[in-house]
Formats: structure tokens, C-alpha cells, sequence
């Protein structure tokens, strides 16, 4: 029984495999009274299979114990597994990219601070680690509404420019005060234009009146043009539209599309028909393909510079009265009717302004015989310049002289021949005009006889739609006082006034019917619409009143004037055909001279000029934010806490400084704390002992941080463990080269190696 036993344990290469337990391969060994000769099998490095038994022979030599002769098999297969002899279980290694029982993470390495930690025990916040073996993937993501890592903002795009940077960083300027919001102006006044700024200046302080408001806004007719520096003021006429100017186009022009105070006019046939209406010119007429026009081509008020409606806005087409002041363009030209030098000594006049030695012309057609009213001096219709056309009539004969020159005889310009009359179509006044040539200088600039000077007539509401200048009635005219001439040193003064000039006015409208144009004045004065004659008050005369009522119906118009009664009464021509579409834009022209001592009189008023305009507001509540507000949540404005209120400005949020309960922890204004602090999202920020690594602060953290042999320790730093160049004889270890290398003399389990 004993040798069958013998023989069965032989047979398994018993005493080959104690040997090989301990080293591997098969050895003799001398024992008592038993020698065991065999070659075990070899197992190949690294596998986790144990090499085949080898064959073997047993015999005694001879010791102290019992002789036995035994005969035995092949021994025992080689030690499994890169463990070696003695056990067939592989040991956890972090680093070697294999996820080991008791590992997280393993990404081939043992670095922290990029997703696994150095033990291989937890994946670092901020990351995961999907493919054992392969760097771990970052779960930030800029451009997701959401700050993380080393995000200082995201307001969920990845555009630069707009405060939050194509990498989530705060751009210089800018505050980002909730996550997921569009940033805005850190300081008005930080030389950094951001947000709804339009401009940064020089101020210390910022303050309104240099260009750029105290909230940094640009104000009207300022150019500011780099960021920190003072604004300059912008040059109407100079040809580069700016500082807010819609038009320019170099000129003193009026009725060229771009006036001479830089807004912009209809586009109007010179000889008449209806006008296009462009953008800028205020006038919204059913024909345009304009979405919207408030008078100007500003961006950012609601109605955009190509006059489209801007997002966030809604832009409604009123039909309004005109604004309580009306500011309407018109181009005087100042001619010379009392010539320099003279003695005269009529009472009022005055030399004074006259420069020693200039001797000037007079232009005959100024301070000539005074007479009366005469009708047909122009055409009925406006040339092909938009100008009066000269009709010749009560022109001054060839055969007269003409006296240009200085003399105190005020009346006695002319000498015609004996039996030189004029004629019938002067209705008995006295010769009106000197030539084509001459008239034409009236309203057309021409170097060295006239001077033009633009400014406004400011007509003033008088209630009911009706709109006047001067602002008193029956007051005189006389803007030209100490200009044009009178100031160069070539004209002298009556009663201390510049006489002797010409008005042009141009205004337009869009037609209704029921509007009236009333003028009262002296001299000539010639009223056109839609390019034909509506009033002619031609000659030198006295005041004179005559009203145009525009009629829907027809689209003609008719003209009254009072009679010494007061009571209305038809002109001479009545009725003036006028061809006028309701719905359109027409222009009225209105021409004007002023010839004559002693007075100057000029009353215009309009009534019931009403024309269709865009008026724009920002709309709360559709979620679009505009310049006006300070946010809009759509149909969530008004819910409480984190949304928009009712107007549009914010409500409670995270980041106003105030800890709102029971919605946030911690609220410091900033909120991006990585560490210890106030988080996004007004949470407390990650702390050691959270359970969540925090790479740039921590080595580990389980929770509990209580330290031992290969745990995290309190701080959140790693424990005494393999691989930390410290040799813990009390944890066996035989070494610690400071990583978990294999075949560099210490393990990665930190024993050491045999070759």
C-alpha cells in the first residue's frame, strides 16, 4: 500500500515540484535517505500558463535514513504566470494599462493631472477613462453653457471678440457674470470697448459733451476713432459721412439727395413728379422696400442703416404731425445792392462796413426802382436744374443805361430814352429785371456775385398742425446781418441790415390732401409743387399774402389771397394744375428775393404736412436682449430667481453678490473658485474630502482620507506606498525604486529581481 502511495507521488514529480516551487526548475536534494533526480518544465516569461512536467529518475546514495529506491515519472509543470513559483494570481500594477482588480483607471502611466491619479484608485474630476491603456478624455467642453476646469466664462459659442473667448476665457474688458449669458462691459471708461459701449475716450472720468457720454455712448456728430483717446468732432461737408451723420456728400447743396446738414432728401425728378423716398429721409411710403425708416441710417436704434428692422425690435409706420420745431433747410445768397464806397447821406445808410478803397458793383436786378406786383417773370414749370426758368418779361430795354455803381439815389438806377415805357406785361410797374444772366445768379452760386449761406428756418408749431417762421409773426427778415458782403468789406448797410439777397427753401411731403402752404412777404416770391407754379408773387412790391390749398380729389391745387377786407379771394390763376397722387412724396420749392428798401418781410406757414414714419422700441419678452435692456428671457421673463424680470432688467441671479437661499450656497460676485471656495453656479467649490480628485490641488481623495499603507492620507495626499522611492520593510517590501518599471532590479511590486 505504502509503495503504491510511493509511486502514485512520484509518478506527479513530487520532490520536482517542491523544488520548483521555490526557483522555477527542477534540483537535486539531499535528503534523508532520499535523492530525487528531474527536469521540471519551464514556464515562458510573463504567462499566466505553467511550463510542461519534464522526466526524471529517483535513486538513494545513501543517508541516514531508511533506504528506499524509488523510480519515479516526469516531474511537475513550471510556476505560473509572471508572478513566478509559489502562486498563479497576477498582482495589480498601476501604469501597465491594464485595469487590474482595485483600479479606476489605468492609462499607462503613473502621472496625475491627466485623468487617472498616480495609484491608478480614482479618475481625477473633469475626466473619464474609457480604454484602459489610452490617455483619459477631458468632459470639458467650452461652448456648452456650463464653466469647468479652468474656464473663467461660457456664454455657449466659441467666437472670440465677445468677451468670452474661443478658449472660455474672460477677454480684456469684458465681465462675465453668469454662466451661459452673453458677457457684457466690465467699466465704462476702462479704455476698452465691450458690450453695448460705442466708444472709450480719454476720461479720466468718463462725462458727456466731448464725444463719448459718461456711459459710453457716442454722441451725435462725433467721430471717435480709437478706443482711449479723445473724439474729434465731425466735419459736415467734408465727404466722409460719420459721427452719425447719414449722408454726405461734400457739398451745400440742398435737394441732391444729402442736404447741407448732412440728412438725407427723397430723390426727386428736377422738373417734377413724384419722389423716391430713400433711406434716412424718414419717409415710409406702401411702395418702399424699406422695412423701416425713423430719419436716420443709425445702427442699433431699432431701424438699421439699410432700413431693415433690427432683431429685438418692432418697428410701427405712424402717420404723425410734424415735431413742435421744424428745422427746414434753406440756401441764402447775398447779392450786392448797396455798392461800396459812398458818400451818401440819405438817413440809415452806412459806409461803415465798407474797407477803404474796395469799390463794388452792384447787381442791377437789386435795390432797382421800386414798383409793384408783376406775374409771369418765371415759367411755369422748373427747368431742367430744378431752377426758375426766365421769361424776359418786364426785362429792361437795350436801349437803357444801367448806374451800377455807388450812389446815394436809391431809385434812379436806370435812364431809358424818352418814350421808353414799359410795357403791358409789367402791369404798370416799372422794369423788373436786366437779363438772363443776370437772374440766373439768383439761385445759383456764382463766384464772385453772390455768396452762398445755408442755414434753417426753424418754423414752430402753432398748434393744430400748423407750423410757422418767423416764430413771431409779421416779424422782419434779416439773417444775413454782418455776413456775406456786408462782412468781406464790399457792401454797405441800411438801418445797420444786409439788404439785397435771395432765399431758396425745399421741403417734402407726402401728399393727402387738405395741406395748406401760406406765404406772406416781400418780393418776389415763387411757390412750386410737384415742379409747377402754385404761387406767383414776382416784383419788387410790398407784403403780400397768398395761401395754396392742395385738393385730394383732384390733385390740383387752388390760391386765395385776402382782399383789403380780410376776405378770401381766387388769385389771378386760380386754379394750378399740379398732378398730385395721393399716397406719393412731391417737393415744394419755394424761391424768394429780397430787393428792396426798406423792409424785409418773410412769414411762411404750413399746414397739415403730415407724412408716414417709422417709429421703433425695443419688445421685451421675445428673447431677443437689445442695447435698451439688460436681458430677455422670452416667455420666462418674470419666474423668479435666475430668469429676467417683467422689464427686462435682471432679476436674482447667480453672481449679483448676494447669496440667494435656498437656490445658492455662496454668491462672491464671481463665482469661479476651482478650490475651496464659490463655485459656478453659486455651489461650494470642490474641498478635500469630497471624494472627488481635484488634480491641481489633490493626489487622491477616497472620502475619508485616512492614511495606511497604499491609501490616501489626510490633505489629500498619497500614503506611503509602492512605488514612492521609499522602502516599507514593513509592508515587505524589498525595494522602491520610485516607479512600478519591471526588469530594472526592482519590481514593479517593489521585490527584487533576479536574472
Amino acid at each position: 500500500m505504502q509503495q503504491t502511495f510511493l509511486s502514485r507521488v512520484l509518478g506527479f514529480g513530487w520532490g520536482v515540484a517542491l523544488s520548483a516551487a521555490l526557483i522555477g526548475c527542477s534540483a537535486a536534494s539531499n535528503g534523508t535517505g532520499v535523492s530525487t533526480i528531474g527536469s521540471g518544465g519551464t514556464s515562458a516569461g510573463g504567462s499566466d500558463v505553467g511550463g510542461g512536467g519534464g522526466s526524471g529518475t529517483s535513486s538513494t546514495t545513501g543517508g541516514t535514513g531508511p533506504d528506499l529506491n524509488i523510480i519515479g515519472g516526469g516531474g511537475a509543470g513550471g510556476c505560473a504566470g509572471s508572478a513566478g513559483c509559489g502562486s498563479s494570481t497576477k498582482k495589480a500594477i498601476c501604469g501597465d494599462g491594464i485595469l487590474d482588480p482595485g483600479e479606476a483607471c489605468d492609462d499607462g502611466n503613473t502621472i496625475a493631472g491627466d485623468g487617472c491619479i498616480a495609484t491608478c484608485k480614482q479618475v481625477e474630476a473633469n475626466f473619464v477613462c474609457p480604454t484602459p491603456g489610452s490617455a483619459c478624455v477631458s468632459t470639458i467642453k467650452c461652448g456648452d453653457g456650463k464653466i469647468a476646469g479652468d474656464e473663467q466664462c461660457d456664454d455657449r459659442n466659441t467666437k472670440s471678440n465677445d468677451g468670452c473667448s474661443a478658449t472660455c476665457q474672460v477677454e480684456p474688458g469684458w465681465s462675465c457674470p453668469i454662466q451661459g449669458d452673453s458677457c457684457v462691459a466690465k467699466q465704462c471708461g476702462d479704455g476698452i470697448i465691450a458690450g453695448n459701449e460705442q466708444c472709450e475716450d480719454d476720461d479720466t472720468t468718463p462725462t458727456a459733451g466731448d464725444g463719448c457720454d459718461a456711459n459710453c455712448q457716442l454722441e451725435p456728430g462725433w467721430v471717435c476713432d480709437q478706443p482711449g483717446k479723445a473724439c474729434r468732432k465731425a466735419v459736415c461737408g467734408d465727404g466722409k459721412a460719420e459721427g452719425g451723420e447719414p449722408c454726405d456728400d461734400g457739398n451745400r447743396v440742398v435737394g441732391d439727395g444729402c442736404n447741407p446738414f448732412c440728412e438725407v432728401e427723397p430723390s426727386c425728378p428736377k422738373t417734377g413728379g413724384a419722389c423716391a423716398s430713400r433711406c434716412g429721409d424718414g419717409l415710409k411710403l406702401p411702395t418702399d422696400d424699406e422695412e423701416c425708416d425713423d430719419g436716420n441710417t443709425t445702427d442699433g436704434d431699432g431701424c438699421s442703416s439699410d432700413c431693415k428692422i433690427e432683431p429685438g425690435y418692432r418697428c410701427d409706420v405712424v402717420t404723425a404731425a410734424l415735431p413742435d420745431t421744424l428745422p427746414v433747410p434753406v440756401t441764402f445768397r447775398d447779392m450786392i445792392s448797396l455798392a461800396c464806397p459812398s458818400d451818401s447821406s440819405v438817413g440809415g445808410y452806412s459806409a461803415a462796413s465798407c474797407k477803404a478803397g474796395v469799390t463794388s458793383t452792384r447787381n442791377p436786378d437789386f435795390q432797382a426802382h421800386f414798383s409793384s406786383r408783376t406775374y409771369g417773370l418765371v415759367g411755369n414749370t422748373l427747368g431742367t436744374d430744378g431752377k426758375p426758368t426766365y421769361t424776359g418779361v418786364c426785362e429792361l430795354p437795350a436801349s437803357c443805361t444801367v448806374n451800377s455803381g455807388p450812389t446815394p439815389d436809391f431809385d434812379n438806377r436806370e435812364t431809358c430814352p424818352a418814350g421808353v415805357n414799359p410795357p403791358a406785361s409789367c402791369d404798370g410797374a416799372w422794369f423788373q429785371t436786366h437779363g438772363a444772366t443776370l437772374f440766373n445768379h439768383w439761385y445759383n452760386d456764382t463766384a464772385g456775385t453772390n455768396l452762398d449761406i445755408v442755414s434753417r428756418f426753424n418754423m414752430v408749431a402753432q398748434g393744430g398742425g400748423v407750423y410757422h417762421y418767423p416764430p413771431v409773426p409779421k416779424s422782419s427778415l434779416f439773417p444775413l446781418d454782418n455776413q456775406g458782403w456786408v462782412a468781406a468789406g464790399s457792401e454797405a448797410t441800411y438801418n445797420g441790415h444786409n439788404y439785397g439777397f435771395t432765399s431758396e427753401v425745399r421741403y417734402w411731403f407726402q401728399f393727402a390732401g387738405g395741406e395748406e402752404l401760406t406765404f406772406s412777404g416781400d418780393d418776389d416770391v415763387w411757390v412750386f409743387v410737384n415742379g409747377q407754379l402754385a404761387i406767383d408773387l414776382g416784383g419788387l412790391h410790398g407784403r403780400i399774402e397768398s395761401t395754396l390749398h392742395l385738393d385730394a380729389a383732384s390733385g390740383n391745387g387752388t390760391c386765395t389771397e385776402p382782399d383789403a377786407g380780410g376776405v378770401e379771394q381766387p388769385c389771378a390763376t386760380a386754379t394750378r394744375t399740379l398732378g398730385l397722387e395721393v399716397g406719393k412724396i412731391y417737393e415744394i420749392a419755394l424761391f424768394h428775393a429780397e430787393r428792396h428798401l426798406s423792409e424785409s418781410n418773410f412769414d411762411l406757414t404750413l399746414a397739415g404736412f403730415e407724412h408716414a414714419k417709422s417709429k421703433c422700441a425695443s419688445v421685451c419678452g421675445d428673447g431677443v436682449v437689445t442695447p435698451d435692456e439688460q436681458c430677455d428671457d422670452g416667455t420666462n421673463n418674470g419666474k423668479g430667481y435666475g430668469f429676467c424680470n417683467t422689464d427686462c432688467t435682471r432679476g436674482a441671479y447667480c453672481g449679483d453678490g448676494n447669496v440667494d437661499a435656498p437656490n445658492e450656497q455662496c454668491d462672491d460676485g464671481v463665482n469661479l473658485s476651482q478650490y475651496g471656495g464659490c463655485a459656478p453656479g453659486c455651489v461650494a467649490g470642490p474641498k478635500c474630502g469630497d471624494g472627488i480628485v481635484q488634480a491641481k490641488f489633490e493626489e487622491c481623495d477616497d472620502g475619508k482620507n485616512l492614511g495606511g499603507y497604499g491609501q490616501c492620507a489626510p490633505g489629500c495626499a498619497l500614503g506611503p506606498r509602492c512605488g514612492d522611492g521609499v522602502v516599507q520593510a514593513d509592508e515587505h517590501e524589498a525595494c522602491d525604486d520610485g516607479n512600478n518599471i519591471a526588469n530594472d532590479g526592482c519590481s514593479p511590486d517593489c521585490q527584487i529581481e533576479v536574472k
